[in-house]
């Protein structure tokens, strides 16, 4: 990724977090119109899987997107080191 390309995504996201007021969800649009219409940075299809993934993730109140992914759960917790 070009230093050209970082400045464009830099100012792009940043941009959505000055307009989107309400958190996450309004501001999923503005994402969507500069990463899939604008800039072509993701597809329609992987933005909306992403989505989806996130979506459900949300609904199991106990863990975060992240940890409800399959590839958290076949991986046993790292011990911290001693």
């Amino acid at each position: 990724m070009t230093t050209s390309q970082q400045g464009k995504l830099f100012f792009s996201f940043l941009r959505i977090n000055l307009l989107g007021f309400d958190g996450g969800p309004s501001a999923m649009h503005l994402v969507h119109q500069k990463a899939v219409k604008r800039h072509a940075w993701l597809k329609n299809e992987v933005f909306s899987n992403v989505l989806r993934r996130l979506a459900a993730g949300l609904e199991d109140n106990d863990r975060s997107p992240m940890e409800s992914h399959p590839s958290r759960q076949e991986r046993p917790m790292r011990q911290p080191p001693r």
